[in-house]
């Protein structure tokens, strides 16, 4: 019978500088969500060979969740596929929209108009990278 355990480890840098893998002892049925931060990987035996995730998970929920499917698919039998750390950054306009609506319900206009008009500035000059001098001629002082 093949080994179906699928094991979470957190890769921390230790005081020498060095990294390592430290096991994070919690049960994949656990309901209760985890947003531990982190580095987090997920590992599983192929055969006699040992397999680890592709990427870090950010956060301990999210490494839980992708430890559940592995451990559901070495049960299935087709445990041979990869699993790969999914992305959970949020884009910087939806952040940026974000931002703005907290800033709106906060009531303060004032800080509203400064703060739509910083950042609209800001997104059209994403694409190019304007020097710390053109930034600040802009604003009318000169370093």
């Amino acid at each position: 019978m093949a080994n179906r355990a699928v094991k979470i480890y957190n890769h921390k840098k230790q005081r020498d500088g060095t990294w390592t893998f430290v096991p994070v002892d919690i049960n994949l049925d656990t309901r209760s969500v985890k947003t531990v931060p982190g580095s987090f990987k997920i590992s599983w035996y192929d055969g006699s060979k040992k397999q680890f995730s592709k990427g870090h998970f950010p956060y301990l929920a999210d490494a839980i969740r992708a430890g559940k499917a592995k451990q559901l698919q070495l049960q299935d039998g087709n445990g041979h596929e990869p699993v790969e750390a999914e992305d959970s950054r949020t884009p910087i306009d939806v952040a940026a929209d974000a931002y703005l609506h907290t800033t709106k319900l906060n009531g303060r206009p004032g800080t509203y108009a400064l703060a739509e008009h910083d950042l609209r500035e800001w997104q059209s000059g994403i694409g190019r990278t304007p020097t710390m001098r053109s930034w600040t001629r802009s604003r009318g002082t000169i370093c």
